[in-house]
């Protein structure tokens, strides 16, 4: 990405990461990287083929200015607005459903359910981490 130093930002096609805000926005509209309350959170759900390149392009001048992600979450909304707490439980709880699904079916594998299981609870996890997060004063 290239730094444009009078505005203090980094650019690269359709994707804008401002270092004076810590706020990483695809197509000006769609924000997957921000700091809230404090924590530097890294929005990876896969949006679009583009957005996936965007995400990609960031994690790698999030490197190389060692800047370290505190949370990775999945929020189909992006994490421009209040609404992507209810998005991100949305996904949680979609994903946890079909993980149940799956280990509900019959002849489904004990180690393939043991995995399920580990997936869910990480899930479960990341999804209360986020929503208390977003709701710290």
């Amino acid at each position: 990405m290239k730094y444009y130093s009078r505005t203090n930002t980094y650019k690269a096609s359709n994707v804008t990461f401002d270092y004076n805000t810590f706020e990483a926005v695809s197509y000006s509209w769609w924000t997957f990287f921000k700091v809230i309350n404090g924590k530097k959170v890294f929005n990876s759900y896969s949006y679009s083929p583009t957005t996936i390149k965007h995400q990609y392009k960031l994690r790698a001048l999030l490197r190389e200015l060692d800047i370290t992600i505190d949370m990775d979450v999945q929020c189909p909304a992006g994490l421009q607005d209040s609404y992507s707490v209810q998005s991100a439980s949305e996904y949680y709880s979609n994903e946890i459903s079909k993980l149940k699904e799956a280990i509900s079916r019959p002849r489904s594998q004990a180690r393939k359910n043991k995995e399920r299981e580990i997936e869910i609870e990480k899930l479960a996890e990341i999804c209360v981490k986020f929503k208390l997060l977003v709701e710290e004063n």
